[in-house]
């Protein structure tokens, strides 16, 4: 099943008990993001990003991001807030930035309620109106 898929893609990521090998790691998270385990997407767009097992890319570990985030991955809502805050591959956007770290927050990803409030303090009180109206939008798009 994905799970088993996504703790085989672990296993050769990380080298525990087998040589280390990114591409066995990276095809074993395909198969368990194909059948709907968001985390592997979020661990795809980390090699991806990162150019292991594969070129870099950012832009397609972006979208990795964007889809894995929607099925519910806290680490790729995060990553993906990241991108905004810095400007990775994306334009720079904090109050879309807001919305994706508050997703991830309400997930219950503890870094991302601190990456929230951060974001949060450095917007006027006119942008802070409107990353809460994203920031619910977005979370109720993930929800369906």
């Amino acid at each position: 099943g994905a799970k088993a898929a996504h703790r085989l893609g672990l296993i050769y990521f990380q080298g525990d008990g087998v040589p280390r090998d990114f591409v066995l790691a990276r095809e074993w998270w395909q198969k368990a993001f194909e059948r709907g385990e968001a985390d592997s997407g979020y661990n795809l767009g980390i090699l991806h990003r990162r150019g292991l097992g594969i070129a870099r890319d950012q832009i397609r570990a972006l979208q990795l991001w964007m889809e894995a985030g929607a099925l519910g991955s806290a680490h790729a809502q995060n990553a993906y807030g990241s991108a905004l805050m810095k400007a990775e591959g994306i334009a720079y956007n904090p109050i879309q930035a807001y919305a994706w770290f508050r997703a991830a927050a309400v997930a219950g990803l503890p870094v991302a309620r601190t990456n929230a409030e951060l974001v949060w303090e450095s917007l006027p009180p006119d942008a802070q109106e409107k990353a809460l109206t994203e920031a619910d939008a977005l979370i109720t798009s993930f929800q369906k």
